[in-house]
Order: structure tokens, then C-alpha cells, then sequence
């Protein structure tokens, strides 16, 4: 099933008052009531993230993703935690959200999932227990990432659904 890219970040210039009067850019605010996207420039924050990383060890860490495609069959929650991910290099990346309904036995149909297009710079925050598919990227080898959550939550809070046992699979279309 194709599944266009509804929504690229696009960015403004914001004045921050405060010691360096740093100038910060910060992408739209995508809020499908699932993510927050906020781009930053020299590491001065528009605004802080509200996270969710008090029922364990909070863990930050840099993965490396290799090569993928845009395509996907298998779509993941994690109810314990929120989750922020960013790109280390400046590729576009792409991420396929739903709103959170905390039931591995319900995942979202196609007209539930948004695809977003995600620019070198913005930070990705996934509320607890929104749906997800990626990172996911094309054209490169590899891409280094940094991710935000739980010490455990790929052990413990790693809710995954699957869709290929129903022959479905899903591709973003970039157009």
C-alpha cells in the first residue's frame, strides 16, 4: 500500500531572548496528537520537550541504521515512555506515525498512519504509545541516530505489530 508523505518540516526563524540572544529555528509543530518535531541551531531549544522517562533509567545513545528502503510491515508502540530521535548527519529521513491506543491487538489501518519527511537538525518526540515505523531512509548506506528512552525499552516496552502474516506491507511514496 502506498503511503504518501502528508507533512515536511518547514522552518522559521524565531528570536530567543535569553544569555546569547541565540536566533533558533524551530520546524512546524506536527502534532497529529502523536509527535513533536522541533529543529535547533546551535543547540538553543525553542522550547523544552515534555518527556515521559521517569518509570526506569533514562538512556541516550547514538544507532546506526543500515541501508533501508521506505518500505515497512511491521509498526511498534512503547507505552512507558516517551521517545526522541534525531539524524546525526543532514539526510532527510522519513518516520510513519499513528495515534496511541495502547492495543497490540488493534494497530492502525492505512488511512490512521502519517508519513513525515524529517530534515537533518530536528529532534522527533513520540509521545507514549504512538504507533511508529522507522526511522527509515534511502540512497545511503547507513545513518547514525540519536535516541532518547528507557535503559530496558527495547527488552520490556517493545509492543510490535505486524502486518506481512496478512500479506500487507506498506512503502512511503516521496513525491
Amino acid at each position: 500500500m502506498a503511503l504518501p508523505v502528508v507533512a515536511e518540516t518547514h522552518h522559521e526563524d524565531i528570536d530567543i531572548s535569553g544569555p546569547e540572544e541565540a536566533v533558533a529555528i524551530m520546524s512546524q509543530k506536527v502534532r497529529t496528537g502523536c509527535i513533536v518535531a522541533i529543529r535547533w541551531k546551535r543547540h538553543d531549544f525553542v522550547q523544552e520537550l515534555q518527556l515521559e522517562i521517569n518509570r526506569g533509567t533514562p538512556r541516550y545513545y547514538i544507532f546506526r541504521k543500515e541501508e533501508r528502503t521506505l518500505n515497512f510491515h511491521k509498526i511498534t508502540y512503547h507505552e512507558q515512555v516517551t521517545q526522541c530521535l534525531a539524524s546525526v548527519q543532514n539526510s532527510p529521513w522519513y518516520i510513519v506515525v499513528a495515534k496511541a491506543n495502547f492495543r497490540i491487538d488493534n494497530p492502525p489501518s492505512l488511512n490512521d498512519l502519517v508519513a513525515f519527511k524529517v530534515t537533518g537538525g530536528t529532534i522527533v518526540k513520540l509521545n507514549m504509545g504512538t504507533w511508529h515505523a522507522g526511522p527509515l531512509f534511502q540512497d545511503i548506506d547507513t545513518m547514525d541516530f540519536f535516541s532518547l528512552e528507557l535503559s530496558d525499552t527495547n527488552i520490556i516496552d517493545h509492543n510490535t505489530y505486524d502486518y506481512s502474516p496478512q500479506y500487507i506491507s506498506f512503502e512511503i511514496v516521496d513525491k
